[in-house]
């Protein structure tokens, strides 16, 4: 990869490669897994693993191998096994990766929408038989160094998976992982607090209001807030009438409180079991020992008597064809970043093939739905977007493969209901268009080429993301291996499009002659929120008034018995654990070869010889490089960019390398323009990024505009998902000048607001005139030698002709900008001043069902390692030892913990909560157990393992050493930092907790932001000190002036 920053200062040129890539896999184990040394010289890893001596037909601890293959593309190997009692399969893929994978995958459709899968999948995670504990998934999360530890539930599925390096920690993650899901507890009290509950508002007190409560009611109220998830969701609950897609295996929060505790064990006895089970491991450990473990332990204990039934229960049905389209229409609560008519959604849904039965013909949908909708040279992009038609695709277009039988979805957004009958008629022109005249040849190779591309790429979690693209031919009886097979499948297509009208008979078949669709309208109506909070609280009510006062009592004894239950003495020494032992003192080193290009004539403007710095790391990228610019701007030359590379991305880094970032308040920002692509082809890609840099076109209107309004809709959608994002960038930007360069709030909502002035005025062709402007003006500053620096990912052998042609890179730029020779005076930089800080109490009244709430203090930024690892490990200590016990399992949020910022900030946070007083209450209890040191020598301990999960934690190869680039932080430094971190005493951490967090709450030097409910009550909160915004005012443009004056004075 080759990484190019670009500077609003001066910066230099680098080039890098890696030195731990010419170890052997055994001297990188030992850096990496932290390993006794004895079992470091036993076991060979990696590359020098001991290769198995299995065939097909061979039994081994009752397992039989039913087949073996080698994909040479992806350097695995496939072994497919079946237990013989019970049926159970097994999945293998060897690899040299010493990122060793394991999951237990169920079949489990919903047969309602009251979310037993979603429960289930929390309640099996909160003790099982071995291990009888509270919680032992996240108390395994704190005493392990795994990279990946999760649950996942699908709409016809559930699966447990992880990951790690450390061979001890795979077979005590995996003890657990196996207990867990065979043989769960399944408490009824966990059920209640996991779940959901009714109590009174203060918990004995029967005069207080009645609540529904839960972490998994708390999160799909969330979840549900979202339009584009609704959209989705309806989708599948009226095209799906006969199979169980027709239930949201989530959960719908207005039936969750509907489940019965019966029925969810009844549930898991159902389905958790041998026969409906497939277990899949990948990496470089021998699994035949997994094979071992897994049949003494559990499978043992089942039969193949009923694997009939089981199967049976849990296939999932096909759908009766329709005979015509069904039309419905929903209502929904809009966004508050846009009009609310302009917010209408509609799509048109057909049903298609089987998946996992013809996976060919899946790959050729895939195809067809990146040809019909990806970039600008899509024919849905061209006749919807650059015509006008709707500013977006609606949420869930394209081919969806998830399903026993797939859904291919167009659609848009952004419009108004009466524009509806025009989108409708626009969308099938396209569709009859391309049945008759197909698809251009050139277009056909570009989405070839980023297929091909993406799987030869090497990325980070590679066997995680293998295995998940598995579990739908798993589930559905087809060759899980088919994902395997792109590169043969890409082979196979290009030689039946040169047979004609392969797509055009898809488009007949699927989409213009397919009865079975659906027809979504999605109306925007603000009394939506409103009335199903009421529903919520009239039923509430009709329940108190129901109630005895021996069956209020009984309410209050039960939460009364759900606190003793959460609080009881657990002995968590029946969990295993990683020592401080498992951790290596020493660390992978990312060397980098350092070259300088360009002449060495004096600039003109600064009085300094031009050295571009260029760093070359030697990375294992199966023949790609990357190659990273710091820079922003749209390319319009799409087609051409990505037929040679995965396109260009481009984002403004937060951080600098400067030694002025020493500095809490550094205002210092970059931009970072990334490419990555094949060896075949540097040339092309060097051309289109010279392209870009030296000759940047902005003054193309109409395009802009398109880019403009499909981004402000994607930012409006997803208001509710980032709400803990915004609730935290606010709270920083009151106290820190760099914070407040890139505060997310006012970006996002300044973006819908332009976005909304294009759309509304009649001619916005002189808005965009000046948008270009600025745009043209400020790639005129940072496009310029002295202010660039690159960075090289890939194979050494290529790095001569990368320098070649950065060079000649350079030389455009200075040949070809015609601005190169202006002067800076037309940009103002931006100070760095900042002496007023804003310690804010605000609350946002949004759309959601649940709160996010933030408190964020000042502490020294990374640079300072000393106290900064400190802070680092008491944030960790704090999330898992007070903050998920008292603010999730206790007060009902999906999540809670402790957000350390590398720019400076300390932020205590929750996520989907329904609390607000307590949760705060609870940010200053944390830190009261600390300075009362009410946390044992155990504890720290877990909490430095959770800090190495971070300081180790698994990465793209193309992103080695891109920190050291990009912050300027040395091999050295982080080696500082990591024994700071390892050496931490209980004395250290009261010691840094004094020095910045409590210090901060008792000067009040602490911001404290709710991204909430606008069903708060705010006269309440007004009450209380909190400032609450009024979306309208606060969306305005004159709210966004305001601030943006006191930004300058400040």
């Amino acid at each position: 990869m080759i990484a190019s920053r670009l500077a609003s200062a001066p910066l230099r040129y680098l080039s890098t490669q890696t030195q731990n890539s010419k170890q052997s896999d055994i001297e990188v184990l030992s850096q990496n897994s932290g390993q006794n040394q004895e079992l470091r010289d036993i076991i060979p890893r990696g590359k020098n693993r001991k290769p198995y001596n299995l065939k097909v037909g061979d039994i081994i601890h009752d397992f039989e191998v039913k087949e073996i293959e080698r994909i040479e593309f992806f350097d695995v190997t496939a072994y497919k096994l079946e237990h013989v009692k019970t049926g159970a399969k097994y999945l293998h893929l060897d690899s040299s990766d010493m990122d060793n994978v394991f999951a237990v995958l169920f079949r489990t459709p919903p047969d309602d929408h009251t979310g037993k899968p979603h429960i289930l999948e929390h309640l099996a995670t909160c003790g099982s038989e071995k291990y009888p504990v509270r919680d032992p998934f996240f108390n395994m999360i704190k005493r392990s160094l795994n990279t990946y530890m999760n649950a996942w539930t699908g709409s016809d599925f559930t699966m447990y998976p992880f990951s790690t390096q450390n061979t001890q920690d795979f077979q005590n993650l995996m003890s657990v992982y196996l207990d867990m899901s065979f043989f769960p507890r399944l408490d009824y009290y966990d059920f209640r607090q996991e779940g959901h509950r009714l109590e009174f508002k203060e918990w004995n007190d029967t005069n207080t209001d009645l609540e529904f409560k839960g972490v998994v009611y708390n999160e799909m109220k969330g979840a549900m807030s979202n339009p584009e998830d609704q959209f989705v969701h309806k989708i599948n609950e009226h095209l799906f009438s006969k199979s169980q897609y027709k239930f949201n295996s989530g959960g719908d929060p207005k039936y969750i409180t509907d489940l019965d505790y019966k029925d969810l064990v009844d549930f898991h006895k159902k389905y958790y079991h041998a026969n409906n089970a497939t277990i899949f491991t990948y990496g470089d450990l021998d699994f035949t020992q997994h094979l071992d473990f897994i049949n003494r332990n559990v499978l043992h204990r089942f039969d193949n008597s009923k694997a009939a039934e089981i199967l049976k229960s849990s296939d999932v049905a096909l759908e009766e064809r329709l005979k015509e389209a069904k039309i419905k229409n929903e209502h929904f609560m809009p966004d508050l970043m846009s009009e609310a008519e302009t917010q209408a959604k509609y799509g048109v849904t057909f049903l298609c093939n089987q998946t996992s039965q013809d996976p060919y013909e899946s790959f050729q949908m895939q195809i067809l739905s990146s040809l019909l909708f990806d970039g600008p040279n899509a024919p849905f992009y061209q006749k919807i977007i650059e015509e006008g038609v709707a500013p977006n695709f609606c949420p869930g277009t394209g081919y969806d493969s998830t399903t026993k039988e797939a859904t291919f979805t167009m659609g848009v957004q952004g419009i108004k209901v009466e524009d509806v009958k025009t989108c409708e008629l626009a969308l099938h022109e396209v569709l009859n268009d391309v049945a008759q005249n197909g698809i251009e040849d050139r277009f056909f190779e570009t989405i070839l080429h980023q297929v091909e591309f993406n799987a030869k790429r090497t990325k980070d979690h590679f066997g995680l993301g293998c295995i998940s693209h598995m579990v739908h031919y798993s589930l559905h009886n087809g060759d899980p291996l088919s994902f395997f097979k792109i590169n043969e499948y890409s082979q196979r297509i290009r030689e039946d499009y040169k047979k004609g009208d392969l797509f055009q008979s898809l488009v007949k078949k699927y989409l213009i002659n397919n009865n079975h669709k659906l027809k979504l309208l999605f109306v925007p109506d603000q009394t939506v929120g409103p009335k199903e909070e009421q529903a919520v609280l009239d039923k509430l009510s009709m329940i108190k008034k129901a109630l005895t006062e021996d069956e209020k009592q009984t309410i209050v004894q039960e939460a009364f018995k759900l606190k003793q239950h959460q609080e009881r003495i657990q002995d968590l020494n029946v969990l295993p654990s990683l020592s401080l032992g498992d951790i290596s003192r020493q660390m992978e080193f990312v060397d980098h070869e350092t070259k300088y290009l360009g002449s060495n004539q004096y600039s003109q403007f600064h009085n300094f010889k031009i050295e571009v710095k260029t760093w070359f790391y030697d990375q294992p990228t199966n023949g790609i490089n990357y190659i990273g610019t710091k820079n922003y701007k749209y390319n319009d030359f799409n087609d051409r960019i990505l037929s040679c590379s995965n396109g260009l991305e481009i984002n403004v880094d937060k951080y600098s390398n400067t030694p002025d970032f020493k500095d809490i308040h550094d205002r210092h920002e970059n931009l970072f323009v990334s490419i990555g692509f094949l060896d075949r082809n540097i040339d092309k890609a060097f051309d289109c990024l010279a392209e870009i840099i030296a000759t940047p076109n902005f003054d193309e209107p109409q395009n802009i505009s398109d880019i403009i309004k499909m981004e402000s809709i994607n930012k409006a959608n997803n208001i509710g998902n980032k709400g803990a994002q915004y609730a935290t960038s606010y709270g920083s930007s009151g106290i820190k000048a760099f914070a407040r360069s890139f505060e997310s709030l006012r970006s996002d909502i300044f973006f819908c607001q332009f976005a909304a002035e294009v759309l509304k005025t009649a001619d916005a062709l002189p808005v965009l005139k000046d948008a270009i402007y600025n745009m043209t003006e400020i790639a005129s500053y940072v496009f310029r030698e002295e202010n660039m620096e690159f960075a090289v990912h890939g194979s050494k052998k290529k790095f001569n002709l990368i320098q070649l042609k950065l060079e000649l890179l350079l030389n455009s730029i200075k040949n070809d900008n015609s601005r190169y020779s202006d002067k800076y005076s037309n940009i103002e930089k931006v100070s760095g001043e900042f002496e007023n800080p804003i310690y804010y109490k605000s609350f946002f009244k949004t759309p959601l069902a649940v709160n996010n709430c933030s408190e964020t203090m000042l502490i020294p930024t990374n640079t300072s390692y000393d106290d900064y690892g400190a802070l680092q490990v008491l944030g960790d200590m704090m999330t898992f030892t007070y903050l998920l016990p008292s603010i999730r399992e206790k007060g009902g949020a999906y999540g809670a913990g402790c957000r350390i910022s590398e720019s400076g900030a300390f932020t205590f946070h929750s996520f989907r909560d329904p609390k607000i007083d307590s949760t705060f209450e609870n940010f200053e209890k944390a830190l009261d157990s600390v300075i009362n040191k009410e946390f044992s020598e155990a504890q720290l301990k877990e909490a430095k393992l959770l800090t190495f999960q971070k300081l180790d934690k698994v990465i793209d190869p193309s992103l080695k050493g891109l920190y050291q680039f990009s912050r300027g932080y040395t091999d050295e430094h982080r080696l500082k930092l990591r024994l700071r971190c390892l050496d931490l005493t209980r004395e250290d951490l009261v010691a840094v907790a004094e020095k910045y967090l409590i210090k901060a709450v008792e000067n009040g030097h602490t911001s404290r932001v709710v991204f909430g409910s606008q069903n708060a009550d705010h006269t309440e909160l007004e009450g209380k000190g909190w400032t609450v915004q009024n979306p309208i005012d606060f969306l305005s443009y004159q709210y966004f002036e305001k601030w943006n004056e006191e930004a300058k004075q400040v």
